[in-house]
């Protein structure tokens, strides 16, 4: 047996990427069906998807048919890919601002823990430059007692979500863990270098 396929991915991505694509005779009524589908993609709700059974419902085709259908029609898109880049034309960053729940966890201040997780900001802007990890970000328009308004960058990722590149910033509201991580690199490389002077001694 194949492994499992994933046809929302696939359904998802060809309405994505649809323009990419010229369908054969064959494949012409489910790429329709689908070219016909308006999704928002900024909201991105697979719930608004539809699924290979309800593709099969409405054309009077066999599942297995639809299936294999939606699959050389993906493959083909991903073999355009191969060879052409897809033009990803917006940015938006999301700024996480809290403390994770393995630091909290356990603590036996529960009224402390309940505050800690209300205060979490999230929020999506787009800025003119991305904030590298182990620099400081405050959020002026962040009314502190309502939310975390400032904090160090711990993690940036980044992922491409229907045409648009998501730039997701974790940020700790009092630790700064690369400096953190700096420092014990210096005091690493610092005892590296007393180890040889003590052995050419």
């Amino acid at each position: 047996m194949g492994a499992h396929k994933n046809y929302h991915l696939i359904i998802w991505s060809i309405i994505l990427l649809q323009d990419l694509f010229s369908p054969s005779e064959k494949q012409q009524s489910v790429y329709d069906y689908l070219a016909k589908i308006k999704y928002d993609f900024e909201e991105d709700d697979w719930n608004m998807l539809p699924t290979n059974q309800m593709i099969a419902e409405e054309l009077s085709m066999p599942k297995v048919k639809v299936n294999q259908i939606l699959l050389s029609i993906y493959e083909g898109i991903l073999d355009f890919l191969r060879e052409r880049p897809f033009h990803v034309q917006k940015c938006v960053h999301v700024i996480a601002i809290y403390i994770p729940t393995e630091e909290t966890a356990g603590s036996p201040n529960k009224s402390y823990v309940a505050e800690i997780d209300r205060k979490t900001t999230d929020v999506r802007l787009v800025l003119p430059v991305t904030p590298r990890v182990g620099e400081l970000i405050d959020l002026d328009f962040i009314e502190e007692s309502i939310g975390f308004k400032r904090g160090y960058v711990h993690e940036v990722t980044h992922n491409i979500r229907g045409g648009i590149q998501e730039i997701v910033i974790i940020v700790h509201p009092y630790k700064n863990e690369y400096e953190r991580w700096k420092k014990l690199e210096k005091e690493y490389e610092l005892d590296e270098l007393r180890r040889r002077m003590w052995r050419n001694t």
